[in-house]
């Protein structure tokens, strides 16, 4: 149940996660884009970012979950957003996997902070600053 003092869009995102995680598995993605729009109509995401984060999670759940032709599917969906928004996520992406292990190649950080640095993108600055590059 959520907490009383969550906002609407928290409980919407959580909901989009939920229905990822579960559709995802079975290789649909239906209930997932029609919240991802709702978020974007609601929440002042922007529509090409929210789809192409739902797109590529949707794909990795169907990965994981041994739907490779769904996984297709989400990925072509991923390939049909926006530069800007592809570029984002796959930033998003790795700053949250280098926030988990406290670690990214030296590549993909220096990407990160080429990309931080451009965009003027303080908030993943500010995650970024556990991160260490290393040389693999």
């Amino acid at each position: 149940m959520a907490a009383l003092n969550e906002d609407y869009v928290t409980i919407q995102s959580r909901a989009l996660v939920e229905a990822v995680r579960v559709e995802g598995a079975k290789g649909v993605g239906t209930r997932s884009y029609q919240l991802a729009d709702h978020l974007a109509a609601e929440g002042g995401i922007h529509r090409g970012d929210i789809t192409a984060a739902t797109s590529l999670m949707l794909s990795v759940m169907a990965r994981c979950d041994g739907e490779p032709e769904a996984a297709a599917r989400f990925s072509q969906k991923l390939r049909g957003c926006g530069r800007d928004s592809i570029e984002l996520v796959v930033h998003i992406w790795r700053l949250e996997s280098g926030r988990d292990k406290g670690w990214l190649p030296r590549a993909q950080y220096d990407a990160l902070m080429k990309y931080v640095k451009k965009e003027g993108r303080t908030d993943l600055a500010l995650k970024a600053v556990m991160i260490e590059p290393r040389d693999l």
